[in-house]
């Protein structure tokens, strides 16, 4: 009920929303939102699944333009491709994925991101008020509700590089759009942990016996996962600049009571 994972080969991190209630008792349908991570490793069995069984429509990529360039979305026939970049700045390449790491190494990306770390802090998660105060982050928030408010059938599904930061704070914003309560929008926030928790052990695993210590251990957690935490800094953030999540947004996307009614006509029953 909204928690399941859509069953593919390649993609660790694609759920449908439908099935989550809201505070009125509405359902959000099935097949309609989907969030991802990269569609890059998507295998043709993966594509026929979402196409054929979710009657994808539409594919929202909030990644940057050097993580489209390296890890290109593949070209899928009928599916309209929108690029909305939430990030643009370079100095959150902590949670963007531009193609800097040796991808012959299992360890690669952690590798890369241990360095890219030390020193700084990360385990704070500062960038999380910008998805709330950076303008160009808004502006494409903004954009993601504007394809949706449009899409009257089929799937549309929304991802970054893993699906969990980006996407995640999209999809933060739709279901509390939607009208499901914060300990739901939580709930679902944190399952990426739940399945990203095999590729963690592996890697852990495999770091372990290469003799790195616990602090790599703790990037890899950061890597492929997320904090209860974050989404409180987010929750908070909104509440100072605002003075509520439901007034950012009101104020900051943009989403007045007719466009929110709107939402609700689309995606729930």
């Amino acid at each position: 009920m909204g928690k399941e994972r859509i069953e593919l080969e390649n993609l660790l991190n694609t759920r449908d929303l439908g099935g989550y209630v809201n505070k009125e008792g509405k359902r959000i349908k099935y097949k309609r939102l989907i969030r991802s991570g990269t569609l890059y490793k998507a295998s043709e069995s993966d594509i026929q699944t979402l196409c054929k069984e979710y009657d994808l429509k539409k594919v929202i990529d909030l990644r940057n333009k050097e993580e489209m360039w390296s890890e290109p979305d593949p070209v899928i026939e009928g599916v309209e491709h929108v690029w909305c970049p939430i990030f643009v700045q370079r100095d959150v390449s902590t949670i963007t994925r531009e193609k800097r790491w040796d991808d012959s190494d299992p360890l690669g990306l952690y590798l890369f991101f241990a360095e890219e770390m030390m020193g700084r802090g990360d385990e704070t998660p500062w960038y999380y008020t910008y998805f709330a105060k950076d303008p160009n982050s808004i502006t494409y928030y903004q954009k993601l509700f504007n394809e949706l408010l449009e899409q009257e059938e089929g799937a549309t599904l929304w991802h970054c590089s893993a699906g969990k930061d980006r996407c995640g704070v999209g999809t933060v914003y739709l279901l509390k759009a939607l009208g499901m309560e914060d300990e739901l929008i939580y709930e679902d926030y944190l399952l990426t942990n739940y399945y990203y928790q095999d590729l963690t052990d592996q890697m852990i695993a495999l770091a372990k016996e290469r003799g790195l210590g616990d602090s790599f251990e703790k990037v890899v957690r950061l890597v492929n996962g997320v904090c209860r935490s974050y989404l409180d800094t987010l929750y908070a953030t909104c509440e100072e600049l605002y003075g509520s999540m439901d007034a950012f947004l009101e104020k900051g996307l943009g989403l007045t009571a007719d466009k929110i009614d709107r939402l609700k006509d689309l995606y729930l029953e």
